[in-house]
């Protein structure tokens, strides 16, 4: 049965085949391929997400609370009326929730593997 590290690694190699293979035949600038490499080298996780080990949840939910705030951080200040601190508190609210929040929400209705080792759940995140 293959483990954490088994799922990194080949995700990782299969990252780095579709970037190279993005960026030679499909025309894609380097950023794009070396973002969609990354994104499928985080996608190994996905099949672990509801592991009780909790490497792959700590993994994934510390990096989606990092990136979304900073990835939300100009929709926030305009909700927050254009205040600047407003705005980082609810990042910084929004980091909380999504890591420790969120995360223990995913350990409560699920069970390892469950639905994240099924068909859909492949084609869902696809």
């Amino acid at each position: 049965m293959a483990g954490y590290r088994e799922h990194i690694s080949v995700s990782g190699l299969c990252g780095v085949c579709y970037g190279l293979t993005a960026t030679w035949m499909l025309g894609f600038r380097p950023v794009q391929a070396a973002l969609a490499g990354c994104l499928t080298w985080v996608a190994g996780m996905l099949p672990d997400l509801d592991s009780d080990s909790g490497k792959p949840v700590r993994e994934i939910f510390a990096l989606l609370a990092a990136v979304a705030p900073l990835v939300l951080m100009r929709r926030l200040e305009e909700w927050s009326g254009g205040d600047l601190e407003a705005a980082v508190l609810a990042a910084i609210v929004l980091y909380a929730a999504i890591r420790y929040g969120a995360s223990a929400l995913l350990k409560t209705v699920s069970v390892h593997r469950g639905m994240f080792h099924s068909i859909p759940a492949m084609l869902i995140f696809g």
